[in-house]
Parts: structure tokens; sequence; C-alpha cells
């Protein structure tokens, strides 16, 4: 019989992960360390044409002097069929768990769900509603959502920006959305101020016959209208030509696209009372015409004279990737840069690139640097950074780097303090034994000594298999890393990690419930929204 509604299903799946990872290299095991606690597995409808992505998540702690009410959130989009099985359209879903759960009988289910539309409301045919990243309240633990959807129901390919705010029991507060005027506009990130009073996201927008521009759009979170200051009733971002509370980017002197990574730090400031200045923070590819793309780093303010940009031209081609932020008023770039390669066949190949940007007026490169793992084609994805006081910094980034055989997931580290060496510190490949491996996300645990983990995909394009990973680290620097553990999920087909978190939940010291959220294959049911739990 045909599931019409959601169906949940969840599996301790810690013996199939061991097992089937013995059909990779001999060379590397899958530790026994840390258990995986529990997956859950969750999809719209159950059938092979429906596949289900988790694409974030974010944790919450309650009560930071209890015990019991830590919590953590996914979100991504789940698949809406016909009756004839055919896909009709894709909803936003966001998942809330029971971080401190091991899954035993009882407390398997997610606490609480919801969808955007809601579960009950009918899409119309090729409607795409797709969340691509989420933000939570520290405070009370408010969550917001943003991904992209259709400006009126089936006007297919016109996508808008959508931002969802729901309260901790994810019952939706409200709704609101972006259109630019020209074509789809699809959101790549999400974030908050200081003070949790405007919410800002920032993504990539058609603009009128000059490419893609960079737009940047803030609602308060009180009502979800745009960024309007409470004390004076002045707009936060007056309109300038694209309407109150938007900031776009168009690199004037070449007409071509501009598209946005992620937002680093938003502030609301105080001037001279009762002046407020909303600031943030944009990382984003720009087309610097003879130079191809370029890193753009942005700074929006209240205050336009105040605007600021760094551009980042190191290679031939310079593509942004991720971007990381500390409150000491730095931030870090990471992507790829183009080089030639001088071989026997001169050709091009891409390099990790990191920028280092002090965030002073105007905005100011501190360092750059390049790092090639095997003279062929390197990609990074995602880039953390641990403030270690007193001016110093742990910088990693993760990704995928080709020697010559396959593809491996690449990380470096650099040791920051403002004047690094010209290489990274240590750097490592992890290679399971198949033919296409890489990092996607990478994230830093919560005590002493800040180890860092990463999640992603190894496999060849058929069996694949998600893989969380944790470095251990040597206290003396340079840190060479040592493999401290490793985990290997399979379900069939193809499954990947796609963002992570780490925290400690329940546990002191050093001990970590490792949380990620991806996608992962299932015969009958297409690719299930999933999310992991590992406790070391």
């Amino acid at each position: 019989m045909r599931t019409r509604f959601k169906v949940k299903s969840w599996a301790m799946a810690v013996g199939a992960a061991v097992g089937l990872f013995s059909g990779l290299a001999a060379a590397q095991t899958s530790d026994t360390n840390p258990p995986l606690i529990w997956t859950a597995r969750e999809w719209l409808h159950s059938h092979a044409n429906a596949d289900d992505e988790g694409v974030d998540i974010v944790y919450w702690n309650e009560d930071p002097q209890g015990t019991n009410k830590h919590w953590v959130y996914s979100a991504g989009w789940v698949t809406a069929l016909n009756l004839n099985n055919s896909v009709r359209g894709t909803k936003f879903a966001t998942y809330q768990y029971n971080a401190a759960s091991n899954g035993t009988s009882g407390d398997l289910n997610p606490t609480n769900t919801a969808y955007f539309p809601g579960l009950g409301i009918g899409i119309n045919q090729g409607d795409t509603y797709k969340a691509v990243a989420m933000t939570v309240d520290p405070d009370n633990g408010d969550i917001y959502v943003t991904g992209e959807g259709p400006h009126t129901p089936g006007a297919v390919n016109n996508q808008d920006y959508y931002v969802v705010k729901y309260n901790a029991s994810l019952a939706q507060q409200w709704s609101a959305q972006y259109e630019g005027g020209h074509g789809n506009d699809i959101p790549a990130d999400i974030g908050l101020s200081n003070g949790e009073t405007v919410v800002v996201v920032t993504g990539t927008s058609p603009g009128d016959g000059t490419g893609e521009d960079i737009a940047t759009v803030a609602w308060l979170t009180s009502n979800g209208a745009r960024a309007v200051d409470p004390l004076n009733a002045d707009n936060y971002w007056p309109d300038i030509g694209w309407g109150d509370g938007v900031r776009r980017y168009n690199n004037d002197a070449e007409d071509g696209d501009d598209t946005a990574v992620e937002l680093g730090p938003i502030s609301i400031v105080e001037l001279d009372y009762p002046t407020i200045v909303l600031e943030a923070v944009v990382l984003g590819t720009s087309w610097g015409g003879a130079t191809y793309n370029d890193f753009t780093t942005h700074r929006w303010s209240t205050v336009a004279s105040a605007d600021s940009e760094v551009r980042f031209d190191q290679g031939l081609n310079d593509v942004a990737t991720g971007l990381a932020h500390d409150s000491a008023g730095y931030i870090w770039c990471v992507g790829y840069s183009e080089f030639p390669y001088q071989g026997d066949t001169p050709d091009y190949n891409n390099d990790y690139a990191i920028q280092s940007v002090n965030l002073d007026y105007p905005l100011s490169e501190r360092w750059n640097r390049s790092w090639d793992y095997a003279g062929y084609d390197d990609y990074p994805a995602d880039i953390t950074v641990k403030n270690l006081g007193n001016g110093n910094f742990d910088v990693w980034a993760t990704g995928k780097g080709y020697n010559g055989t396959k593809y491996n997931a690449t990380t470096v580290y650099y040791f920051d303090d403002g004047t690094p060496s010209a290489s990274p510190d240590y750097s490592v490949g992890f290679a399971a034994g198949s033919t296409f491996n890489y990092g996607k996300a990478i994230a830093l645990g919560t005590a002493t000594p800040f180890l860092p983990y990463l999640t992603g995909s190894v496999g060849s394009g058929g069996t694949d298999y998600m893989f969380g990973l944790k470095y251990q680290v040597d206290n003396s620097p340079p840190p060479p890393f040592q493999q401290h553990w490793q985990k290997f999920y399979n379900n069939g087909g193809f499954d990947e990690g796609r963002a992570i978190t780490v925290q400690s939940v329940g546990n002191t010291g050093s001990n970590m419930s490792v949380y990620i959220v991806g996608t992962s294959a299932s015969t009958s049911n297409g690719r299930d929204f999933c999310t992991w739990r590992y406790k070391e």
C-alpha cells in the first residue's frame, strides 16, 4: 500500500556500518569507538522517486544549568509525489531531536517536526521549496530556516528567497520572502545579529542585464518585517534603489556574475544615540574580467559611506567556498585558486586558497596563502577557526585533493598569529581505498584541545559511505595529525554527510557527541533525510 503521508524509520546501524566497511581498503579500519548511537531517517513519501536531503544542523541547550534539555535541529527538504508516484515538488523540512537520546524504545521519534508549506498544505506541480541553511537563537531556541521557493505557487523558474521563523518547539511564527525582480533568487546563508533582533539572508539574485548579483536582505526577528530600527523608525538599511533592508552588489566595471557564499559577523552598534547601525559581512565570488573570478568580501552598513569591500585575486581564477569568523574581529575565507602547472604538459590546476581579513574600516587583508596537495586539482569545502587567546588561532580547512589516481579528503592546518608560515603547519589526505573521497564540513570540539571533526563521503559514485572522522593533534606545534577515529555508514547506495556539529552533551572533559546531517540512499525510498549521532 502506498504511503501518502510522513513515515518515520530509525535504524540502530552500528553493526551495519562497521560490517559494510570491510569492502574498503584493509589499511583503513572503522573503529569500534565511538559507537553510532542512533540514525534518524525521515521522508515525506516512501518511494524510490523521492530524494530527501538534510543540509544543516544546529544545537541548542535549553537549560545550561541542567542535564536533560539538549536539542539538535536538522533542516533540509523532502519530496512530495503525485498519485502516480512522479515527483510533484519539494518542501522545507525541519526536525527536532533529543540530543541526549540514546535511541532507546519510546525515544526514537523527532520531538517536533515542521514543514513549509505545512504538511497538510498542497503544492502545485513543480513547486520547489529547498532549505539551504539554518540558525538558532541561543537565548530562547527560536529557529530560522532559509531556502528557495516559488514567487507564487506554480511559478516554475521564478524562485525567491524564503525565511521561516519557528519557536523552539517548531511552531511557525512567521515567513517572509524576497524577490529581486529578474528571475531566480537563490539564498546561500542565514545569520542573526547580536541581540538576535535582526535576521539576515544572503544569496544570489539576477541583475537587470548585469548577470548575477549578490543580494543580502535583513528582517526583524520580531515580526518578519524588513529591518526597521524600532527606536527611531528609520530603516537599518535604507532604500538606495533596491528596497528597504536590502544590499545588492554588482561589480559594475565588469557585468559578469557575482554570487554569495556565506555570511560573516552581523552586528548592531549604537553610534550617536539614537542612531543605530546594522552591519553585516558577506563572502562571495565576483567576476573580475581579465582576472576571471575573485573572492569578494563586503561589509554592509546602515551608513552607506561605511560600506567596504576587499577582493582576493591570487590565481587566474579564485572561487570562494567558505568562511569562518571569531569575535576578535577577523574572518578567514577559503576557496580555490587556479594556477599554471608546469609539468611535461603545461596545464592549469586548482589549489586551496585561504585569506585572512581584518574587519577594520575599511576592510583589509591580513594575509593569504595557497596549498597544493599533490600537483593536481584541489577543492576546499569548509573552514573553521578556534581563538586560542593572545592573538593566536587554530585554522582548519577541509575538502578534496586529487593525487593523480583518486580524490582524497584533504585537510590543512594553520597556526595563525598574524604572520603564518608560507605553507600550512600540517596537512593530511584521508583515503579510504575508494576513488572519490571528500570532506564536506568541519567542526571543532567544545573542550580542550578543541580537536577537529569532519564529515563527507567516500566511495566510487555507486556505493558510497557517509563518514565521520576525528584527528588527534600533538600538543606542541607544529601539530602532526594522527587519525584518532573514523566511522562509516552505508545503507546500500549514496550516503553523504553535509553538516556537522560537535557538543559536550551530558559529559565533562573531552567526551563529545558528534551530530551529522545529510542524505542516505535506500533501495525503496530514493534518498532519505538522515541525521546521525556518534558519542565518544
